[in-house]
């Protein structure tokens, strides 16, 4: 019987039999992939940019004069804020204690110099590179669950002051906020949403400063990437 795996005498590679549609190795790309691909990298990976110039900057603090959602507040603290889910959150103190469940918000902490003060991250956090390379510290610190589903035993645990979390588990808010825990809940789901999300964290951490200066970052790199990309035929 015939090999099906032969064809007009000659063996057929492995992605062939299996029908591999992946993508060309980066080696073989031009100048104008490797840009898009570039591009299209940061785009799902902007807290890179973030995290590239935590050093860059000294730690700054600066009282919150406005919610950036539009409240006014009356001086640092307490300091009435309208999260990304539309509710509204007072933190009546400067919060010493931070958890948080989701990679970005985790890597902006550590971006506005906020790392010392997280006592809780995501699980598996020690599959992401960059925190071992920013701050080892927090590989160690405890797990409160996911950006997803939310582990409300060890959050209740931690103490926290403040809990930075993503829209995916706005049902355990109402039940951490009955623990005594506030909770400011965020949805960096795109660029507007994710500046949004930057400038809201700093007004509730007391870190504007800080947050212009990585929004001014973030914002250079992605218009001179767009500028190289221009001539790009695409």
């Amino acid at each position: 019987m015939a090999n099906p795996n032969l064809i007009g005498g000659g063996r057929m590679t492995r992605a062939e039999v299996s029908g591999d549609r992946r993508r060309p190795r980066v080696s073989n790309l031009n100048k104008g992939q490797l840009l898009r691909r570039l591009w299209q990298y940061l785009g799902r990976n902007r807290f890179l940019l973030v995290l590239a110039m935590v050093l860059a900057f000294p730690a700054c603090g600066q009282c919150a004069q406005k919610d950036p959602a539009g409240s006014a507040a009356a001086g640092c603290y307490p300091i009435t804020l309208t999260d990304q889910a539309g509710r509204q959150v007072t933190i009546e103190k400067e919060p010493r204690r931070l958890i948080s469940s989701y990679y970005i918000t985790t890597s902006l902490l550590m971006a506005l110099d906020l790392d010392e003060k997280l006592v809780g991250v995501e699980d598996n956090a020690g599959l992401r590179p960059i925190y071992g390379l920013s701050n080892p510290q927090i590989l160690e610190l405890p797990s409160i669950g996911t950006a997803k589903e939310l582990d409300l035993e060890a959050c209740a645990a931690l103490a926290p002051d403040l809990a930075i979390l993503p829209m995916k588990v706005k049902d355990s808010a109402d039940d951490l906020e009955a623990l005594g825990i506030t909770v400011l809940l965020v949805n960096p789901e795109s660029q507007e949403l994710l500046i949004e999300m930057i400038r809201l964290v700093s007004v509730a951490t007391d870190t504007e400063e800080k947050a212009e200066a990585l929004i001014n970052f973030i914002e250079t790199q992605q218009n001179y990437l767009a500028e190289i990309l221009a001539g790009v035929e695409m």
